[in-house]
This record gives structure tokens, C-alpha cells and sequence, in this order.
């Protein structure tokens, strides 16, 4: 841009025409058996943006500015073989990430860096309608996708601070990071109940009797009504708030010039472990022959 700003900038964009083949035993409107074969569509689309921006302030500092977008959709992933367009669902994913960073010099020995980062991700899962899983056994499945429909959001934030310091014969390193993490997800995987089937003419001797006005009682006696009925209720909505805070020094002592000793310590703590004193010590030693 100028002499002290520089950019960089990706951008991408996918679109994956993708087919399902559904292979599939069904009834037909006289409620025969009948061969199903055909090709559904199941389209998906990605897109990524991601610029970047630095830039010198002064002499002594190095800002940085970066923006990612990750976009995902996809349409009928889980058509084909015995699943049938009905049971089709659709799915969507967006990511976001904001990040900025300063490389300050404190001065000839010393330099210190700043970064912060937050980042956003949600997750969608949408179902082609609201009723009744039918899963006959070996023939096919219709209704509505048992996955049921679903959301999921993360929001983290995280922050640190790492600072250098060279002496005569030590490199010392010091900083400190903080994470906060915020996630959410609901489903209601199965909440609208699944039939199922132990075979087609079961199926079919159910939709006969059905057609026929018979009892239920009739029906299972000519062999038809489903082997199971299987349903999920309750509240489908879970959430968690993580934060952490890790502050750490490392020192890297050159007694000669071919034999480096290291040593370190971090102490980790966050809100779901009681112990809030986590002390990760290190040591290491360098030695070139």
C-alpha cells in the first residue's frame, strides 16, 4: 500500500455438484412393491475471504489486522442407497476469526508481542420437514431425517503476551494467555419418533389395512404394524462457559558455546478443575557433540 502498509488477500469459492443415487423397495399409489432408482442432487458450496493488513508504526512497532470467513453448505448429504429424498436434510457452517497482533521493540535486547484473537462458529442442520421417521428394514427409509434439526455456537476469545529478553548468556522468555470459550448446541435428534419396520411386507400389510379401515388388532394379525416406535424428548439445548489463564517463564542458559540449558515453569488454572494451582514444569539441555 505504501512504504510502512502491506496487504495480502485469498479468496476462494466452490461449488461441488454432487449427486445421491437412491437404490429402493417402496409401494407404489396401488401399494405394490415396486423399484425406486433415482439420482438426486446434493449440492454443497464452500467460500473462503481471507485479508490481511500490516503495518509499521514508528520505529518500534509492527501492528498486524487479519479477517478469515470459512463458509460450508450442503444440500441433501444424506440421500442416497435406501434413504429417500423425503428424509433428505440440509446443513450450513459459517466460521469467522478476527485476529491483531503488535511486535513492539522495547529496546535492543528486548521485544515484546500482544496478540488477541476472537472467533465466531455456528452450525445449522435443517430437516425437509417435521414428520414421523419410517424406516422399513432393507427398503427404504422416508419421513423425516431422524438427525433432526440442530444448531451450534462457539464464541472464544483469547489473549497473550509473550515478551524476549537476550543477556550475556541467557535468552529469557515470559507471558501470560487467557482463553474464554462460550459454546451452545441444541438437537432434536428423533424428537419427531421413528417407525420401524422388520420388513417391506410388513410395511405393506400396515398400509393395506390402513387403506382397509382395519383395526389395529387385525393388522397385527395379518403380520403388519412396525416392530418399534422409538422417540427422544426432553431439552435439547446444552451450554458451557471455559476460561483458562496460563502464565509461564522459560530460560535458556548458554554456559558454552555448544551446551544450552533450559528451564521453565507454567502454571495452568481454569473454572471447571477445583485445583486452581496446575504448576507444568520443564528442563532441558542441548548439547552439540
Amino acid at each position: 500500500i505504501n512504504k510502512k502498509t502491506s496487504f495480502y488477500l485469498d479468496a476462494q469459492r466452490r461449488d461441488i455438484e454432487d449427486t445421491g443415487i437412491v437404490n429402493a423397495v417402496v409401494l407404489n399409489n396401488n401399494l405394490n412393491q415396486t423399484s425406486l432408482v433415482e439420482a438426486i442432487p446434493t449440492p454443497q458450496t464452500q467460500t473462503s475471504f481471507s485479508p490481511r493488513i500490516d503495518t509499521q508504526i514508528g520505529n518500534n512497532d509492527t501492528l498486524t489486522f487479519r479477517y478469515s470467513l470459512w463458509q460450508n453448505s450442503q444440500n441433501n448429504p444424506n440421500v442416497g442407497q435406501f434413504t429417500l429424498p423425503d428424509a433428505a436434510y440440509s446443513n450450513s457452517e459459517r466460521y469467522q476469526s478476527f485476529q491483531m497482533s503488535d511486535a513492539h521493540v522495547i529496546n535492543e535486547k528486548a521485544v515484546t508481542e500482544i496478540r488477541f484473537r476472537y472467533f465466531r462458529d455456528d452450525e445449522h442442520q435443517t430437516p425437509a420437514n417435521s414428520h414421523p421417521t419410517i424406516s422399513v428394514l432393507g427398503a427404504f427409509v422416508s419421513g423425516a431425517s431422524n438427525a433432526g434439526a440442530g444448531n451450534a455456537s462457539t464464541n472464544a476469545y483469547e489473549f497473550q503476551d509473550y515478551t524476549s529478553m537476550t543477556l550475556s548468556k541467557n535468552f529469557l522468555k515470559f507471558g501470560i494467555r487467557f482463553r474464554d470459550n462460550e459454546e451452545s448446541a441444541a438437537s432434536n435428534a428423533n424428537f419427531f419418533g421413528t417407525f420401524t419396520f422388520p420388513s417391506l411386507n410388513a410395511y405393506q400389510i400396515t398400509e393395506q389395512g390402513q387403506a382397509e379401515n382395519l383395526t389395529a388388532a387385525q393388522i397385527r394379525a395379518n403380520g403388519g404394524e412396525p416392530s418399534q416406535f422409538s422417540l427422544i424428548a426432553g431439552n435439547p439445548l446444552a451450554s458451557a462457559n471455559y476460561f483458562d489463564l496460563e502464565p509461564y517463564v522459560e530460560d535458556d542458559w548458554k554456559p558454552r558455546a555448544n551446551l544450552t540449558i533450559s528451564g521453565g515453569l507454567r502454571l495452568e488454572t481454569q473454572n471447571h478443575i477445583s485445583d486452581h494451582a496446575d504448576f507444568a514444569p520443564r528442563v532441558g539441555i542441548a548439547w552439540g557433540l
